[in-house]
């Protein structure tokens, strides 16, 4: 399995030219999951004005889980302990990051992200 950051899966589906090849390539060739705190993520860039979606954000989250076939994964407490022990590698990232960084550790699976801070996160393989 492969995790996508949130810009990645809403990049894979709206518009894939912005992922890099090997970001494409990644995504393609594997099972794709998605921490449920993107959904989140995307919800608050919508209501920011910075994200605009053709529907209503459950909608949206569902067409597109149908369309991508990627699986959304729960933030579950392993993902919220391992979250909270991130910060003590001196990792600051914002919540959702450390939730996504966390999430990928969880499921011991890459994750496709072009966020340079995702780099630092100890044991993360980051593919972009």
């Amino acid at each position: 399995m492969i995790i996508a950051d949130t810009h990645a899966w809403l990049w894979a589906l709206v518009a894939p030219s912005r992922l890099s090849a090997r970001a494409r390539t990644a995504l393609e060739g594997d099972a794709v999951g998605v921490s449920a705190m993107s959904c989140w993520e995307i919800g608050m860039l919508e209501a920011a004005g910075r994200l605009s979606l053709d529907a209503s954000l459950d909608d949206w989250v569902r067409r597109s889980r149908l369309s991508s076939g990627v699986e959304l994964l729960d933030v579950d407490a392993g993902v919220a302990v391992r979250a909270g022990a991130l910060y003590g590698t001196g990792f600051r990232g914002d919540p959702a990051d450390m939730l996504i960084a966390a999430t990928a550790l969880e499921y011991g699976a890459p994750l496709v992200s072009r966020d340079r801070g995702m780099a630092a996160v100890p044991g993360l393989e980051v593919i972009w």
